[in-house]
């Protein structure tokens, strides 16, 4: 194994490992905290606002990051010159950004002073964010590997370790908690936003001495009309994901604030374990892109991905039909009603479709059919606005749940189909089998062990064995499987 392969690989394992214990705890030690003491109303309106400044966020970066990965790691000494030049275009785009973000959010919503206050902050949290991820770009670049898992977590670490002190270990906790306000909780995050801001450009600027110079937009403009697809679909697709608490509030005048928070309660649990398909997207796309270029077989790599992520996410839908409620129950205690259960638990079988959208997406993103994503995204927008405003006027956060479960179906169906169409795969009968058996044994288990929350150990532990006796967890094909290691090694 090569230098760079197992320094691919010791950063895909630190950059797994991290995101999946810091940002779970984040979602459960600390914004499932914040929406129990603010309130589901009160956290429903933050949360369509932050959802709002998200939809747009693709215009800050426009292809940049993706550009300037790419150009530093065929040439590295292009980041002496090339820098400050896409800093200053990322400060361009960050001033649209703001222009069309509070533009819509005008002809959508009117004027309110409280809502733009935030609608502000926010959008500055993502202009933050993506210059941390500007900055992220060229440690993986450089090959910097550690220092871009670090900063992969670094403010939300630091977010954590500010609001726990004053929940956890705060002399007047309890009265902060009495008085605590939901601009603390951003403000928070802002501040740590900051700081690894700073941090991470002081490296950049001390350690690789920049040179600073005007922008040149005849080296960006090529590179950007083929970046421009990607930056396209990216957008398309946050806006068939994000929309949902944003039609919510809009269209339930009296309960939308409060049916909002009903839906962030469950998609937030949804969003910690879409953590596991994204970050094996984040892996599997640049090997897929090696492996297509070279014309090897992507295929065992593929399907091993496949297998993993789909015995994760049956495996908790089951546990979430049998404990789904006492789940809600341990974790939003007295603020918990049964008409929760509703929408978390169709969030949680879109999980399902989740992972075949990370999955097939990812293959088709690594073999540019960015396009074909681009068209599939548009009628899933389609889709999911009609699907909502149905289903919202009618349920409220149940109804935007079987929206977005109905939305992300659609595109997963499509986006298989162009996978099948493209490569011809052949699936083997026997996985269907497996998979099959693999449901029932848990289900079965899973019916007589319900009613104690510490049975779910079983259950995983169960599930851990039945996966592996059946084949359907094969870590070994990422370390040993010939394609791979020659991919990894081809620079």
């Amino acid at each position: 194994m090569s230098n760079i392969q197992k320094k691919l690989f010791t950063n895909i394992f630190i950059l797994v490992l991290v995101n999946l214990l810091i940002k779970p705890f984040w979602t459960f030690g600390i914004d499932i905290k914040v929406l129990k003491i603010i309130g589901a109303e009160s956290y429903g309106f933050y949360y369509a606002v932050f959802n709002f400044t998200f939809l747009f966020h693709i215009f800050i970066d426009i292809g940049i990051n993706q550009f300037h990965n790419r150009e530093i790691a065929r040439t590295p000494e292009k980041l002496m010159l090339q820098y400050s030049q896409l800093l200053n275009l990322k400060l361009f785009f960050s001033f649209i950004y703001i222009i069309i973000t509070f533009s819509v959010a005008y002809f959508y919503y009117g004027y309110e002073v409280l809502r733009f206050k935030l609608l502000l902050i926010l959008g500055v949290n993502q202009i933050i964010h993506s210059f941390i991820l500007y900055n992220r770009a060229n440690f993986t670049a450089l090959f910097k590997f550690k220092l871009d898992s670090f900063f992969s977590i670094f403010d939300k670490l630091l977010s954590i370790i500010i609001v726990a002190y004053i929940f956890y270990l705060s002399p007047i906790k309890n009265s902060l908690e009495l008085d605590f306000k939901l601009e603390y909780f951003i403000y928070a995050q802002t501040f740590s936003l900051l700081v690894s801001l700073i941090f991470s450009t002081s490296i950049l600027v001390f350690k690789e001495n920049p040179k600073w110079q005007k922008l040149d937009l005849k080296i960006f403009i090529p590179y950007l009309k083929k970046t421009l697809p990607y930056a396209i679909a990216v957008l398309l697709m946050a806006l068939y994901t994000r929309i949902d608490a944003v039609m919510i509030e809009k269209l339930l005048p009296e309960t939308g604030d409060y049916q909002a928070g009903v839906y962030a309660a469950g998609y937030k649990i949804l969003d910690a374990l879409n953590q596991i398909p994204y970050l094996f997207g984040l892996f599997i796309i640049p090997v897929f892109a090696k492996m297509l270029k070279h014309n090897e077989n992507f295929k065992p790599i593929f399907f091993a991905a496949l297998k993993i992520l789909l015995s994760i996410s049956i495996g908790f839908t089951i546990v979430s039909l049998f404990w789904g409620k006492d789940i809600l129950q341990l974790l939003y205690k007295d603020l918990y009603r049964d008409t929760w259960y509703n929408s978390y638990i169709l969030l949680v079988f879109s999980f399902n479709t989740a992972v075949l959208i990370y999955t097939t997406g990812g293959l088709l993103t690594a073999n540019n059919n960015l396009i074909a994503i681009s068209k599939m995204s548009i009628v899933c927008i389609v889709i999911n606005i009609v699907l909502n405003y149905i289903f919202i006027l009618k349920d409220g956060a149940a109804g935007a749940a079987l929206a977005t479960l109905i939305t992300q179906a659609s595109m997963a169906v499509m986006q298989i189909f162009l996978v099948l169409k493209l490569w011809k795969f052949k699936f083997a009968i026997k996985y269907f089998l497996y998979f099959f058996v693999y449901t029932l044994l848990l289900s079965i288990s899973s019916y007589f062990l319900q009613g104690n929350l510490l049975n779910i150990v079983i259950v995983v532990f169960l599930g851990i064995i039945v996966a592996l006796a059946l084949n359907l967890v094969e870590w070994k094909i990422f370390l040993q499987n010939k394609q791979l290691n020659k991919s990894l090694n081809s620079k």
